[in-house]
């Protein structure tokens, strides 16, 4: 065995230096252990947690509400299609001379049972906060709440008047979900 040398020896027996975190911080200073009050951490802590489950709970809301209101669009849609087909019948003439009176028959009962769906989507709707925006042939075009998907010459209605509604707008509270499709005059 080789012998060791005297300052390897000393080497090895003496203590190793103290780590930054026991004892001297790395600036020289001695470290001092800070003075916490763990009760007030504690109490920090559980109303952090309290708030954050009340922020949750209130984006968990707005998020249903959010689905809600988009779901309820989409019957608006089926609602307007219905008020348009609805809207055809009606207008047309017909003669119950030249037509029999089995089919005339029938014919009112879908105008009826029609009319029965239509009026349960508005009861819907207002059960839900929803309201529809209506928008008469001669009200003044509102920006806010119409969108105009045409500007034509008319004899009756000029200078940004509505002449007819296409469909009807929604609106929720005061936040407009969907704006009332209309035809302007000029």
């Amino acid at each position: 065995m080789p012998k060791k040398k005297d300052n390897q020896s000393e080497e090895i027996n003496q203590p190793l230096p103290t780590p930054p975190y026991q004892g001297v911080e790395r600036g020289g200073q001695p470290f001092q252990k800070p003075d916490v009050n763990w009760e007030d951490v504690a109490k920090r802590a559980l109303a952090d947690l309290d708030n954050y489950k009340k922020q949750q709970e209130k984006l968990r809301g707005e998020l249903t509400q959010f689905m809600n209101m988009a779901l309820l669009t989409r019957f608006l849609e089926v609602q307007d299609d219905l008020s348009r087909v609805l809207y055809m019948v009606k207008s047309k003439k017909m003669d119950p001379a030249k037509i029999p009176a089995d089919v005339m028959q029938c014919q009112m009962g879908v105008i009826g049972g029609m009319e029965n769906i239509l009026k349960k989507f508005s009861e819907i709707f207002k059960s839900e906060g929803l309201e529809q925006i209506v928008v008469n042939p001669g009200d003044k075009f509102d920006p806010t709440t119409m969108e105009a998907i045409s500007h034509e010459d008319h004899t009756e209605h000029k200078d940004d008047t509505v002449i007819e509604q296409f469909e009807a707008g929604l609106k929720y509270k005061e936040l407009i979900i969907k704006p009332a499709k209309v035809r302007v005059g000029k």
